[in-house]
This record gives structure tokens, sequence and C-alpha cells, in this order.
């Protein structure tokens, strides 16, 4: 019988090394794509997104979860842009919170304010509101991009401008943000008020360090307990945009096609 006795010292230790190389490899590689991943969903968010963008944005993150482990997370509060939403009535939820009794019907009611939103906050169906609005307080003066002071150099808080009557936007046809109203009228809500009706300017603190003055032009309309069933404040729904599991799909592609081979030949090379 031949006995041979090898020494595998050299190759153990070397396999020992290559696998510390392949983890501090892989680590470096993990974290990348995490960065690449988020970055991605961000890149797409921005493209397929509009007035909900920001929203989304914001509530998308990752972070290390452990060792070679990251997480891209989307926070709970934008899983409706997400995940989409079905039609619904809205009063209840409108109603959850700061809501009052009617001391006359017994009904709950709380007065909604509806602001005038920016461009890329503003969904398709409210353009045309966002742009009449626009030129009703041009007509009127009313610069937008400065707060009004007092005579003493403070910024005035309240309600500052009233504009009643604003007679547009017109209503052109059926569909989102159409409203209701004879075509050629101006758009108006189920109960014949003008959308843009008692559109208000104000001025208010908002408590941040230091305390920034918010200037705002908005409507405010009532939603009431009393409304259920009438079609009033109903929500169209949302279409799921899906972008995260598209995300989860574009990394594996990344993983498989280029950093993979890239792993291998580091290895190798």
């Amino acid at each position: 019988m031949l006995t041979v006795k090898l020494n595998l010292g050299a190759i153990i230790l070397a396999t020992e090394r290559l696998k510390i190389k392949a983890d501090v490899l892989l680590e470096h590689a993990v974290a990348d794509l995490a960065a690449q991943t988020h970055a991605h969903v961000v890149e797409q968010a921005s493209s397929k997104l509009h007035s909900t963008r920001q929203k989304y944005v914001d509530a998308l993150s990752y972070e290390q979860a452990g060792r070679g482990s990251w997480t891209v997370t989307l926070d709970n509060s934008a899983m409706w842009i997400e995940e989409g939403m079905p039609r619904h009535e809205m009063i209840d939820d409108l109603l959850k919170n700061g809501a009052q009794v009617s001391k006359k019907t017994g009904a709950r009611y709380r007065v909604i304010p509806l602001p005038i939103k920016s461009k890329t906050q503003t969904p398709a169906s409210g353009q045309a509101i966002r742009i009449a609005a626009q030129k009703a307080l041009r007509a009127a003066k009313i610069n937008m991009r400065d707060i009004e002071k007092e005579v003493d150099g403070r910024a005035k808080v309240g309600t500052l401008h009233k504009l009643d009557e604003v007679g547009s936007p017109l209503r052109t046809g059926d569909g989102a943000g159409q409203g209701h109203g004879p075509i050629g009228h101006v758009r108006q809500g189920m109960t014949g008020t003008p959308f843009l009706k008692g559109m208000r300017v104000m001025q208010r603190q908002v408590q941040s360090a230091p305390p920034v003055i918010q200037r705002t032009a908005m409507t405010f309309r009532v939603v009431s307990s009393l409304m259920k069933g009438t079609g009033r404040w109903v929500h169209p729904g949302v279409k799921a945009v899906n972008l995260m599991d598209e995300a989860k799909a574009w990394a594996e592609q990344e993983f498989e096609v280029r950093i993979k081979p890239e792993l291998l030949a580091a290895l190798t090379g």
C-alpha cells in the first residue's frame, strides 16, 4: 500500500483568503446594489408619477439590515400609491379627526381646506383649476411669492384676501376635474357651487426651527355625515404603480447579468 502525505496547509490558507476576499467583495457589491436600486426607484417615480411623486420619494429609504444585507423600504404612508386604491367614499375618513357636531341636526361635519398647489403637486385633472386660480390672483394683483408684512415688519397672519367670485375654469365636457353644470359654464360641484368660489389668500406660521411663514391660496368646503351615499366626496381611485416589484426584478437581473460576472472575474483573475 502506497501512502502519500500531502501538506495542504498552503491550499487551505489560500482557500480561506479567497473566501475572505469573496465576502468583502460581496458585501461591497450588495451595498452598491442597494443604493443603485433605491436610485432606480426614485428615477422611475420621477418619470411615472406626478402629483404623488414627492410623497412617494419621501417615503422611500434604504438601510443596512445586517452584515451583507440591505433593504429598500417604502413607508406605509405611500403604499396606496404603490398598490393602488379603489374608488371609494371619503366622508368617514375626513370626519375621523377634527369633526364637530351640529346642534341643529346632530350630524358630524368638518370644514376642509383645499389649497391651490404647485404644478407638480396637482394632478392632470386639476391643472385647469390651478391655472384659473393663478389668473384670478394676478387679476387681483395678488403676488403669491411675497410675504405680506405689518408696518412694524412682522409677517401678517390669517386671511389677507378674499376672492368670492371666480368665473373660471369653464366646463368643456365630461371627465375628471370637469365637475357639474352645463357645458360652457363655470365648473362646479354637485350643489352648484363653483370650484373656486370663496378662494382665500392666507398666511400662517408653520411650527419649525426657525418658524416659517407659509402663504397659501385655498378654498374651503364642508363635509358632513349627512352626505353619505349622495356621491359627494368620492375619491376616483388610484391605479397601482408597482414600482417596488419592478425594482426587485431589476435588482435581480442586475446582479445576475453584471455584478456576479464581475465578482467571479475579480476572484479568478
